[in-house]
Protein backbone atom coordinates (compact mmCIF):
# COMPACT_ATOMS: atom_id res chain seq x y z
CA UNK A 1 0.00 0.00 0.00
CA UNK A 2 2.81 2.42 0.89
CA UNK A 3 4.51 1.72 -2.44
CA UNK A 4 1.40 2.74 -4.41
CA UNK A 5 1.12 5.99 -2.46
CA UNK A 6 4.80 6.70 -3.05
CA UNK A 7 4.47 6.10 -6.80
CA UNK A 8 1.39 8.33 -7.00
CA UNK A 9 3.11 11.07 -5.00
CA UNK A 10 6.13 10.94 -7.34
CA UNK A 11 3.87 11.08 -10.41
CA UNK A 12 2.00 14.11 -9.03
CA UNK A 13 5.30 15.81 -8.19
CA UNK A 14 6.59 15.27 -11.76
CA UNK A 15 3.32 16.56 -13.24
CA UNK A 16 3.46 19.63 -11.03
CA UNK A 17 7.09 20.35 -11.98
CA UNK A 18 6.34 19.86 -15.68
CA UNK A 19 3.30 22.13 -15.50
CA UNK A 20 5.32 24.78 -13.66
CA UNK A 21 8.10 24.56 -16.25
CA UNK A 22 5.61 24.89 -19.12
CA UNK A 23 3.90 27.82 -17.39
CA UNK A 24 7.20 29.63 -17.06
CA UNK A 25 7.97 28.97 -20.72
CA UNK A 26 4.55 30.22 -21.77
CA UNK A 27 5.05 33.40 -19.77
CA UNK A 28 8.52 33.80 -21.31
CA UNK A 29 7.31 33.65 -24.92
CA UNK A 30 4.24 35.79 -24.16
CA UNK A 31 6.28 38.55 -22.53
CA UNK A 32 8.73 38.63 -25.42
CA UNK A 33 5.97 38.34 -28.01
CA UNK A 34 7.69 35.44 -29.79
CA UNK A 35 6.39 32.14 -31.11
CA UNK A 36 7.20 28.65 -29.95
CA UNK A 37 10.19 27.55 -32.01
CA UNK A 38 13.48 25.76 -31.66
CA UNK A 39 15.31 29.05 -31.16
CA UNK A 40 12.88 30.31 -28.51
CA UNK A 41 13.18 27.02 -26.62
CA UNK A 42 16.98 27.22 -26.72
CA UNK A 43 16.96 30.81 -25.50
CA UNK A 44 14.48 29.96 -22.77
CA UNK A 45 16.47 26.98 -21.48
CA UNK A 46 19.67 29.03 -21.35
CA UNK A 47 17.86 31.85 -19.58
CA UNK A 48 16.08 29.45 -17.21
CA UNK A 49 19.32 27.76 -16.18
CA UNK A 50 21.18 31.05 -15.74
CA UNK A 51 18.34 32.66 -13.81
CA UNK A 52 18.13 29.78 -11.37
CA UNK A 53 21.92 29.41 -11.23
CA UNK A 54 21.81 25.71 -12.03
CA UNK A 55 25.46 24.88 -12.50
CA UNK A 56 24.81 21.15 -12.61
CA UNK A 57 23.18 21.22 -16.04
CA UNK A 58 25.36 19.93 -18.84
CA UNK A 59 24.61 19.99 -22.56
CA UNK A 60 22.73 16.68 -22.49
CA UNK A 61 20.38 17.95 -19.79
CA UNK A 62 19.78 21.18 -21.70
CA UNK A 63 18.81 19.10 -24.72
CA UNK A 64 16.46 17.06 -22.52
CA UNK A 65 14.74 20.24 -21.29
CA UNK A 66 14.35 21.43 -24.89
CA UNK A 67 12.91 18.07 -25.93
CA UNK A 68 10.42 18.23 -23.05
CA UNK A 69 9.31 21.65 -24.23
CA UNK A 70 8.91 20.36 -27.78
CA UNK A 71 6.97 17.33 -26.62
CA UNK A 72 4.62 18.83 -24.06
CA UNK A 73 4.11 22.50 -24.94
CA UNK A 74 1.69 21.68 -27.76
CA UNK A 75 -0.68 20.10 -25.24
CA UNK A 76 -0.23 22.80 -22.63
CA UNK A 77 -2.93 25.08 -24.08
CA UNK A 78 -5.49 22.33 -24.69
Amino acid sequence: MGNIISVERNKLNKNYRLHSFLSIYDKFITQRNITDSEISRLIFVEDYINTHKFNIYDESYKKLLIKDLEKYYLFFHI
